[in-house]
């Protein structure tokens, strides 16, 4: 999917037709360098690009726990 000038690219869905969870990772393209950022988490539920920041936000879980995870798509690097 193209989102915000990236090309994003989650794997290992739980569905093929209607996937609502991903194994990871997550590839992060930017489609006017090439660059690539590739974040390895798991249990993905939603991603989101933050317009104007080339910020990813990643929807993440473990059992009952969800967790917001950010990360600068410019030094592919987490964000507290």
């Amino acid at each position: 999917m193209h989102v915000e000038g990236y090309d994003i690219k989650i794997f290992n869905p739980n569905d093929s037709v209607k996937p609502d969870i991903w194994e990871g990772p997550i590839c992060f393209q930017q489609l006017s360098s090439g660059n690539e950022c590739i974040a390895d988490y798991s249990l993905i539920k939603a991603v989101r690009i933050i317009k104007g920041l080339s910020v990813a936000e990643i929807d993440v879980f473990s059992g009952s726990n969800n967790t917001l995870k950010k990360i600068s798509l410019d030094s592919c690097k987490g964000i507290e």
